[in-house]
């Protein structure tokens, strides 16, 4: 779900994810599919899926959604304070490794921007409504 909302894919809906049930009697999650930035595309909507939280609009998530989803997840907060740096951290650099692997061509540059763009949203919404703290 943070990846969705971080990569602006608003059309991830809870039918693509699936759960593996093995013959010792565990389960897990079958790789993740249809992960992409919906935002590329214009005239789509910018409403997700699925809320978070109490919003639909990346832009509205507020402390509180942030706190409903921690306890929905059985996480404590500075956990979630964990993953959300992770991601801060990671998804540039993959982003960064994805587009050098497609040799620059130009639409992967724009997209790539689209996506970059949307990730840096996402974090200002965080901390402008502080939900995360950018560690010092």
């Amino acid at each position: 779900m943070l990846f969705s909302y971080f990569i602006g894919n608003n059309d991830g809906h809870l039918k693509n994810l699936s759960v593996l049930y093995n013959i010792d009697g565990t389960a897990s999650f079958a790789p993740f599919y249809d992960l992409v930035s919906t935002e590329v595309y214009k005239n789509v909507s910018l409403e997700m899926a699925i809320a978070f939280g109490m919003h639909y609009f990346k832009s509205e998530v507020t402390r509180s959604d942030l706190f409903a989803l921690s306890s929905d997840l059985d996480l404590s907060i500075d956990e979630i304070d964990l993953i959300l740096a992770e991601y801060f951290e990671k998804l540039p650099i993959a982003l960064k490794k994805t587009k050098e692997s497609f040799n620059n061509i130009e639409i992967i540059d724009k997209i790539s921007k689209i996506v970059t763009d949307s990730i840096l949203s996402a974090k200002k919404t965080l901390c402008e409504h502080n939900i995360y703290h950018i560690p010092s």
